[in-house]
């Protein structure tokens, strides 16, 4: 079995990769003199990653003929957001905006999401007086 390594007396922070979504990460260290080791400090405060938190209400504005335009607030969260799945109601029918060719598919999985950059799209072929 192999041990992990005491960090320098100087470094104050340390970052690791790998934590996994949804388990509460805290930590607590001990010090080293040369007449050996203190006991370890109490825990330091938890943090957890979690998944973004749903964005707010997008909105909706014609364009003219049968363009629409659909925007909203980015999302701030760490890790940082990758992108957006939007979903259009076309009248009963629900769809999803594909940002490869622009326009509403049916197969959520043909539907490319939308790079976190981008807080508006817009399409054309709305239909015309579905409600």
């Amino acid at each position: 079995t192999s041990k992990a390594a005491p960090v320098k007396a100087s470094t104050t922070s340390i970052t690791f990769s790998g934590a996994i979504a949804d388990v509460a990460y805290c930590a607590n260290l001990a010090a080293r003199s040369e007449v050996g080791w203190s006991e370890y400090s109490v825990k330091g405060n938890a943090v957890t990653i979690k998944k973004p938190m749903a964005p707010s209400a997008p909105t909706l504005k014609l364009l003219g003929g049968n363009k629409i335009c659909i925007s909203w607030a980015a999302v701030s969260h760490t890790p940082a957001v990758m992108d957006y799945c939007i979903s259009v109601h076309e009248g009963s029918r629900l769809k999803y905006f594909d940002s490869v060719s622009g326009t509403l598919v049916e197969d959520t999985s043909k539907a490319a999401p939308v790079e976190a950059r981008t807080t508006s799209i817009t399409f054309n072929g709305a239909i015309a007086d579905v409600a």
